[in-house]
């Protein structure tokens, strides 16, 4: 049984309804859903969510798959918050344990 958490980091804002990223992500769950020894789990950043919830998703993952747009160049502002304020929960909870500097 593989583990794959399904991220969609996209969510509406202004003119950009979001549907092509919704769409993909939708695509993404039942393409793993019609298959056998795969387990599902899935997070819409634009919904609300609980950090420490989200934190034992990516534990609980063997995989993650996340779908975005690129604006202005970059990744969302919800998703950038989304990753900034779960990856600080999980730190030193499973996720990470050190960023690499000494």
């Amino acid at each position: 049984m593989k583990n794959i958490f399904i991220i969609n980091g996209s969510h509406p804002f202004a003119h950009s309804g979001g549907r092509f990223n919704e769409t993909l992500f939708n695509t993404t769950i039942s393409f793993f859903e019609s298959l056998d020894g795969f387990e599902i789990k899935f997070t819409q950043v634009g919904d609300s969510y609980n950090a420490k919830d989200e934190v034992e998703k990516f534990k609980w993952a063997d995989l993650v798959i996340y779908h975005t747009p690129i604006w202005w160049f970059q990744i969302p502002f919800g998703f950038k918050k989304y990753i900034d304020e779960v990856f600080t929960e999980g730190h030193q909870n499973g996720i990470y344990t050190s960023d690499g500097r000494s």
